[in-house]
């Protein structure tokens, strides 16, 4: 009876054994089936990920070389701006040495008044010493600031590279990176990306309207030609904010077409027809979708833009092999 109770105890851990061991098989090839479907994912969002970093990288190395040049321009304007904001000391002292020689002339003859000093300050200028120095300070420190801010920038993207690629898992990577890459869009991050060229952009504004404002006191010409630069800047940086907006296909942008763009949607929106003829309104969405949206759904042009497209295409081919998809699609 003993002999026969542990073979059955034997056959009943064996068969417990045996069923832990088919129940973990099911993990395991769950397990790799799942690799071989978060391979899928990070293979495309890994493509994703490069494009977004690398467009980062390169526009705020971009602005930290004009950000660089341009905060050295505008220190040396407001170096010597400052100036205009100190008392003249050689003044002053010809003014007291004046005033001492009256008093002792004063002392030998008593029929002499003293005649009062004359004020000491520096007489404020046409334009303002003190206006132009606020421009020229602010228009540093929206530089300065915009550097920063490109710096912070492309720390971001390298811990966000670094992130994503410290894991060799493809589970855990993808996990990893759909984290990081919701975080970027709830933050709006790609918002922040986007607004820090504005504030380079009113730094220019800014130290324009400052020399303007130094200039013109000195020479009425010279401060003519300064607003006439001033004004013909400022009507070829509206015509290209607008550009986009009428023409979707325009290389041309600004910051401020993205709020252009939007102001448009509310009173008039995108329509167009798709490729199967249906009307299409698009009163939502920022500049790049809309964009987008028109590409691919638009019928006017479309067949002849493929076409365009592909004949390019076929024309750049060299190799035999390289004609098969065309030929299939020929066939097929």
């Amino acid at each position: 009876m003993a002999s026969g109770t542990d073979t059955e105890k034997a056959k009943t851990g064996t068969i417990g054994r045996g069923a832990g061991k088919h129940q973990s098989e099911p993990e395991s090839d769950y397990g790799e089936r799942s690799a071989k479907l978060w391979s899928v994912y990070v293979d495309e969002s890994q493509k994703q990920d490069i494009a977004l970093v690398e467009s980062w990288k390169g526009d705020m190395d971009g602005l930290l070389i004009f950000a660089g040049l341009f905060s050295a321009v505008v220190t040396a304007f407001l170096v010597e701006s400052l100036h205009l904001l100190q008392l003249d000391t050689g003044q002053t002292s010809v003014l007291l040495l004046q005033r001492i020689s009256l008093q002792l002339e004063a002392e030998t003859n008593s029929t002499t008044s003293i005649p009062s000093l004359p004020p000491t300050d520096n007489p404020s200028p046409a334009g303002s010493p003190l206006r132009v120095n606020i421009l020229w300070s602010l228009s540093l420190l929206f530089s300065l600031l915009c550097a920063l801010c490109a710096t912070l920038i492309q720390q971001w993207a390298r811990n966000y590279q670094q992130a994503v690629d410290r894991r060799s898992a493809p589970h855990q990577r993808a996990r990893i990176r759909s984290f990081l890459f919701q975080g970027i869009e709830h933050s709006g991050a790609k918002a922040v990306v986007d607004g820090i060229p504005t504030l380079l952009h009113v730094a220019v504004f800014l130290f324009i309207a400052g020399m303007y404002d130094f200039i013109t006191p000195s020479n009425q010409s010279v401060g003519l030609l300064t607003i006439i630069v001033l004004g013909v800047y400022g009507l070829l940086y509206v015509t290209i904010s607008i550009i986009p907006i009428r023409a979707l296909d325009s290389p041309y942008r600004t910051p401020l077409s993205a709020g252009i763009w939007r102001i448009k949607l509310l009173f008039f929106p995108l329509r167009f027809k798709d490729f199967r003829n249906n009307p299409v309104v698009v009163d939502s969405g920022n500049l790049a979708q809309g964009r987008e949206m028109y590409a691919m759904r638009a019928a006017a042009g479309s067949s002849e833009r493929d076409l365009r497209a592909l004949s390019s295409t076929l024309a750049s081919l060299t190799e035999q092999d390289e004609y098969e998809p065309f030929i299939e699609v020929y066939h097929a």
